[in-house]
């Protein structure tokens, strides 16, 4: 079993370039597969050597099949994991409500998420 990883509010994680990372819901940039994951640690050991990974969304790991080289999923896999799909080249005209660093952590599937919550002082 693999997994993807997927935030309601930025999509299924694509991946990530100097430091900043793809999203499906935000800007694609061409990326018509999404990385998978082994098991739930190889997520917090992804999101551990990011830049910030204070800064990563709250998100759910999906169980999906890899069904491209390298132990990627394309968009049809990931549609088939019941997960919504997207096109590779269209960014988001409206970027998600600015958050703060007020932050709050909750449980799923054994593994700790991290929530940015939005403040509006």
């Amino acid at each position: 079993m693999s997994f993807v990883i997927y935030s309601e509010d930025h999509g299924i994680y694509l991946g990530s370039y100097m430091g900043l990372g793809f999203w499906s819901k935000l800007d694609p940039a061409g990326h018509d597969t999404a990385p998978t994951f082994p098991d739930l640690a190889a997520i917090r050991r992804a999101i551990a050597q990011r830049d910030n990974p204070r800064t990563f969304p709250a998100y759910t790991p999906i169980s999906v099949e890899p069904d491209r080289p390298g132990g990627y999923a394309s968009i049809a896999a990931c549609v088939k994991a019941g997960l919504p799909s997207w096109e590779p080249n269209v960014v988001l005209s409206k970027p998600p409500t600015p958050v703060s660093r007020d932050r709050a952590s909750r449980d799923t599937c054994g593994l700790t998420q991290t929530t940015v919550l939005e403040s509006r002082r």
